[in-house]
């Protein structure tokens, strides 16, 4: 790739509608609302959509990590208290049933039980 070119636009609000209407793409009017008199030309345009791209990603990626930390967190107490009603001398099934987890965490929780190995439970 070459150098950026850094002219600058004089309408720059005029080229980004322009822009919106020829592409279809209302990100280019976006910018113009919210960056309105502080964008000078495209490359400034382009970095600023790229940014808010990346700020989306990183909100999804957090929210979709929060989730997934939600539900280990709920498997894990949901294993915790079927070995502690295994230990109590629960059959297998009410323990389950109390533990309110499915038939794969029952099997990765009596494999960890039986080996003593925590790897049995990623």
């Amino acid at each position: 790739m070459g150098e950026k070119d850094m002219t600058e636009i004089r309408h720059v609000d005029e080229v980004l509608k322009l822009l919106t209407v020829i592409s279809g793409d209302k990100r280019y009017y976006e910018v113009t609302k919210s960056e309105k008199g502080k964008v000078k030309n495209m490359c400034e345009v382009a970095d600023r959509l790229v940014n808010k791209g990346i700020e989306k990603g990183l909100q999804k990626g957090l929210q979709k990590g929060r989730q997934q930390g939600r539900k280990k967190g709920i498997d894990e107490k949901g294993i915790q208290v079927f070995l502690n009603c295994i230990a109590r001398g629960m059959s297998r099934e009410d323990a389950q049933a109390i533990a309110d987890i499915s038939d794969s965490l029952v099997e990765k929780a009596l494999c960890a039980k039986s080996t003593g190995k925590e790897s049995c439970l990623v």
